[in-house]
């Protein structure tokens, strides 16, 4: 795992980033780490915008859709592990770096997991039961 890496920012901007990361089912850290390494990935190489790049993202409606960036589907995830992973050979990434990239801290993964059954039960999407080995279980409501 990473070194954590903090900073200051504006608390409107902050709200701001919230919301948006809300509104996608992220934390904080993954909405803020996802976008930084977007940005890193547009400066890359030279340390100036790579605008073929930045042009075909906004181009791209898949690729500038950060919603269907998060699929878990393999595909989804080959696509998210290319556009991550840099050119520069010193710079490579090892798989739990990717792993956490993608999928957050496992801290993060159970957090989003407890808030979106949290989520689904208040809408009566989903109920719990206890299966045979006295464990609590999922299933989707009619």
């Amino acid at each position: 795992m990473g070194n954590q890496v903090c900073f200051k920012m504006d608390e409107d901007v902050v709200d701001e980033i919230d919301d948006e990361a809300d509104n996608l089912g992220m934390s904080r850290a993954e909405y803020v780490r996802k976008h930084l390494n977007a940005g890193r990935r547009l400066f890359q190489s030279s340390g100036k915008v790579d605008r073929k790049m930045l042009q075909q993202l906004v181009e791209d409606d898949e690729a500038a859709a950060l919603r269907d960036n998060l699929t878990t589907d393999a595909e989804g995830t080959e696509d998210e592990i290319l556009a991550i992973l840099p050119t520069d050979k010193s710079r490579a990434a090892t798989k739990d770096e990717l792993r956490t990239e993608i999928f957050g801290t496992t801290e993060e993964q159970k957090n989003r997991l407890s808030e979106t059954l949290h989520y689904l039960e208040e809408r009566d999407q989903i109920s719990y039961t206890i299966n045979d080995d006295e464990e609590p279980v999922i299933y989707k409501n009619d």
